[in-house]
């Protein structure tokens, strides 16, 4: 006699009731007849399904359940469900879910729902209707549930736009689990407000924001002694006891101070002081000098004493391996790029801190990380006009161009600068519709290329050919194509006084010119020479369009060097002056990603391969003076 066998699922409750009746008789029948009664296999259960991955199917099973729940229960169920299909990707089907929990006003299970659904209006970008969903009282909120409240109201203040709040909302966050990640998201935020802004956000010794601004202001203002940072840290302390920093921030911030605020007792400047860079060399090393003989009225810390070393002629490797045996324990320089290069190819781990002054070729710097406590940062920081270039590409992006046009000088300067550009433009979704290169010196030639880039040679033999038809001379004149947002020139000042006026002739006067700083090189206060560039838009360090920037201490010191020297350079006196006071920035801007130095040369900021960029100012020629910019929010 053969067995019967029954559905595998046991899964009665899908099946019509008559055969799950027949089903069970067959089973009764075939244990009589000493067959073995069929394996019922266990319905999976919605944990089950959920641990496997399938939070669609685990859903379907916690509304199954829900059907047949009583009606707290069930409601948590719904609940479940809802979260499983937010996780599942399917926000329609969990907003009808959740839409149809009844729950009462402040209970856990409606403070749930409404963070569920504030997650969906987060995520489709809604922040209004986050915000009205979670508007409770903090303290009204279960204190399971407080964690993912916060966290949801400082995503929704973060798409907003809102640091402030957005704080406050990760700072009550941490004071619930304070060993998690939203620490270095706040204090990042933090970092990026100036002292001014943070001095406002004070409120009172005891809550867990005012905790945190207080921190980070005397993060910011007592970076030059780590004695000082110590006593304010300790007065810190007593005033917020128990505090959520204290657990991770702290230690990493003071690990952070004894291996990354150099405070070094030798300092040597790696320049060349001979040979056909002497005079650039010369520059920087009094724009070094000013800063250490300001040293006293700006750092707590003790001056360092400097030692020269001419680089002219010698291998950088064997300099740098002469200034540690002379007791060097940190190192300015190299200034060349060839140097550079060859020093950051030869030296993976440094022995000392180095702030180079120029950027390498292909090598990149080195930022170590909290957990490397043997490596020491190699930093490359120069004047380089590829970052100029980078800058009018998002300027003229941010001005509201689509459309471009590009002009530069034969050769690997210019070639540098276009792509730089190039890189900047086309990545924010600008059209670089053609460029053109232009020969300089002697036998520059202006006109023709710049004719053939607008397009105006080609207009030209349309004419010459029409009149060769119709036999007769044309009282049209040549037109310059009608697509060009902007052109972006990259030029010295000469040239550019070139340029320009070809514009003009061609009758295309108006079409907007984006430059680097070159063109504002060489003029001083020749205003005729400026009005040759009138319209222009380039960015500028600071320093050189606000001469009392920094304060007219920095001018007057300048002024006596250009005196001693004959004829000054500024901005290389700017930069040496920069790397100096860079020296006791270097732990912040290396270990804090927001954060800046107010230099001379720029606003000084460390990018993720090691190299400091500067954010500049931007002006325009009017009336042959330079005339600076509002920014562009």
């Amino acid at each position: 006699m053969s067995c019967l066998a029954t559905d595998s699922t046991g899964a009665l409750g899908h099946a019509r009731p008559g055969l799950a009746y027949a089903g069970l008789v067959a089973g009764l029948i075939a244990g009589l007849a000493g067959c073995p009664a069929p394996e019922r296999r266990p319905v999976a259960t919605p944990e089950e399904l959920a641990a496997a991955g399938d939070w669609e199917g685990a859903a379907a099973r916690y509304l199954q359940i829900a059907q047949t729940a009583p009606a707290e229960e069930a409601m948590e169920y719904r609940l479940e469900a809802g979260a499983l299909l937010v996780r599942a990707g399917d926000v329609q089907r969990a907003q009808e879910v959740l839409s149809g929990v009844r729950a009462g006003p402040g209970t856990p299970a409606a403070v749930r729902r409404d963070l569920l659904l504030a997650g969906i209006a987060l995520q489709a970008g809604r922040t209004e209707g986050a915000f009205a969903l979670l508007d409770y009282a903090p303290a009204s909120v279960p204190t399971a549930l407080r964690e993912e409240y916060h966290a949801l109201r400082a995503d929704t203040y973060a798409l907003a736009g809102n640091p402030i709040e957005e704080g406050r909302e990760l700072a009550a966050l941490l004071s619930l689990r304070p060993a998690s990640e939203e620490g270095t998201r706040l204090w990042r935020l933090l970092g990026g407000l100036d002292l001014e802004r943070l001095r406002h956000l004070r409120t009172r010794p005891g809550d867990d924001f005012s905790g945190w601004v207080e921190l980070a202001i005397i993060d910011k203002t007592m970076l030059h002694s780590r004695e000082d940072w110590d006593t304010a840290v300790e007065f810190w302390r007593e005033q917020y006891p128990g505090h959520a920093s204290l657990e991770r921030l702290l230690p990493n911030l003071r690990q952070r101070n004894l291996r990354f605020f150099p405070q070094p007792g030798q300092v040597a400047l790696f320049l060349p002081l001979t040979g056909p860079y002497a005079q650039a060399g010369r520059a920087v090393r009094d724009g070094v000098l000013a800063g250490w003989y300001r040293h006293d009225a700006l750092y707590r810390v003790q001056r360092p004493m400097l030692r020269l070393y001419d680089s002219h002629g010698d291998e950088p490797a064997e300099l740098l391996e002469r200034a540690v045996a002379d007791g060097a324990e940190f190192v300015i320089g190299p200034l060349l790029k060839e140097a550079v290069t060859d020093l950051l190819s030869l030296t993976s781990n440094p022995p000392v801190p180095i702030l180079a002054l120029n950027e390498s070729g292909n090598a990149l710097g080195q930022i170590p990380a909290l957990g490397e406590p043997e490596a020491l940062p190699f930093l490359q920081f120069g004047l380089v006009p590829e970052d100029e270039a980078r800058q009018a590409a998002e300027r003229a992006r941010l001005d509201g161009h689509t459309t471009a046009l590009a002009m530069i000088p034969e050769g690997a300067w210019g070639e540098r600068l276009l792509q730089a550009f190039r890189d900047v433009w086309q990545t924010s979704g600008g059209l670089l519709l053609g460029y053109a290169t232009y020969r300089q010196g002697q036998d520059a030639d202006y006109a023709g290329p710049l004719e053939r880039l607008l397009n105006v040679t080609g207009s030209r033999r349309r004419i010459a050919r029409l009149e060769q038809i119709l036999q007769r001379p044309m009282s049209a004149s040549p037109r310059a194509r009608q697509d060009v947002g902007f052109i972006f020139f990259a030029a010295t000042s000469e040239s550019a006084r070139q340029l320009v006026p070809q514009l003009r002739l061609l009758g295309v006067g108006d079409i907007p010119v984006y430059a680097t700083s070159q063109v504002n090189e060489d003029l001083a206060a020749d205003t005729e020479a400026g009005r040759d560039l009138e319209g222009i838009r380039f960015p500028e360090m600071p320093w050189i369009l606000d001469p009392e920037f920094a304060g007219p201490e920095w001018r007057e010191v300048f002024e006596v060097y250009q005196r001693y020297e004959g004829k000054g350079d500024d901005r290389l006196f700017a930069l040496g002056l920069d790397a100096y006071n860079l020296m006791f920035r270097f732990g912040t801007l290396t270990l804090e990603p927001s954060s800046y130095h107010r230099g001379l040369t720029g606003n000084l900021y460390l990018d993720r391969e090691g190299r400091i960029r500067r954010s500049l100012t931007w002006a325009q020629f009017e009336t042959g003076r330079p005339k600076r910019l509002d920014p562009v929010d």
